[in-house]
């Protein structure tokens, strides 16, 4: 009996990574489903298995062990600030580590991946509260992280793809990944419409100011669709920008912030754009409930 209850907190926190707590929310903000936090982050994971196992086949070893440090980095904070504030881990390691995994180079140094996800987990959604109240994805702000401190690990942050050689397999891997999301009710489909609506925005724009004035020029410019086949893309939006905590809440504002992710994708990058969009979440949703109660006021006065 003395030894279970050694194991008794390890036991309890995979648990609670696994099953997740049975503690309920009555007030918001939170996010209605029926298999509780835990359940929802398991539908991201499943969703993105094809993705995973196409940029594991490159190395298993290699990316094994990058998620088994993500997932002992992601671990001990949140152990760390869940004993300092003396309630249950949050629910959302798993999917944390697996995210970063997911998203940053297999040959990134292990000690570059730990102090990036730190920087992720710690200040991207520990100081604020932790699961459910942080406003950007924290995996999304570890990459942005190795990107700027590493500039060696990512070099092209725009042309960014995580399994270089197999782009049009990781998209075709995130078309299963996206319906799956959307048939389980876990992701929107407003905001990886409006990725794809302003991303062809963008090209379009593009092509028409760009140099595309001789025919020499124009052979130049990659198809339109391209960034859609490209892989990077996909996984961003379908994986990271649909984060239910850090995108908007309201339809209206969820459609705006997927565009606005499509328009500076064709900029900045995918996970940069991501990152944008989701600090003006907040206003598109302010915008959009100003919008419906002037509305509403104003069919209630011509009534």
């Amino acid at each position: 009996m003395r030894g279970l209850r050694r194991w008794r907190p390890l036991l309890q926190l995979l648990d609670d990574t696994l099953r997740g707590t049975p503690a309920r929310t009555s007030g918001a903000p939170h996010v209605r489903v029926t298999t509780g936090a835990q359940g929802l982050h398991l539908q991201f994971v499943i969703a993105s298995l094809p993705v995973a196992l196409l940029i594991a086949g490159n190395g298993l070893l290699v990316h094994a062990t990058l998620l088994g440090v993500a997932l002992l980095t992601a671990t001990f904070w949140e152990c760390l600030f869940a004993w300092q504030r003396r309630r249950p881990v949050d629910e959302g390691l798993l999917l944390t580590a697996w995210l970063f995994a997911l998203i940053v180079p297999a040959d990134t140094p292990l000690l570059q991946a730990i102090l990036s996800l730190s920087f992720g987990v710690v200040f991207g959604k520990a100081v604020f509260g932790g699961d459910g109240r942080y406003l950007v994805s924290p995996p999304l702000l570890a990459f942005v992280f190795l990107v700027f401190a590493y500039p060696d690990t990512v070099t092209d942050p725009v042309g960014w793809s995580p399994a270089p050689g197999n782009e049009f397999l990781v998209a075709l891997g995130c078309l299963f990944g996206a319906a799956w999301l959307i048939a389980a009710g876990s992701a929107s489909w407003r905001i990886m419409a409006g990725a794809v609506v302003g991303l062809l925005a963008a090209v379009a724009l593009a092509s028409l100011t760009g140099p595309a004035a001789t025919e020499a020029a124009t052979a130049t410019i990659p198809a339109w669709y391209w960034p859609l086949l490209s892989g990077g893309f996909a996984v961003g939006v379908v994986f990271i920008a649909t984060d239910p905590t850090a995108s908007a809440m309201t339809n209206p504002g969820r459609f705006a912030s997927g565009v606005l992710t499509g328009l500076l994708s064709h900029l900045v990058g995918v996970m940069f754009a991501i990152l944008l969009a989701s600090l003006f979440a907040p206003l598109f949703d302010a915008a959009a409930v100003a919008l419906n109660i002037r509305r509403r006021r104003r069919r209630g006065i011509r009534q």
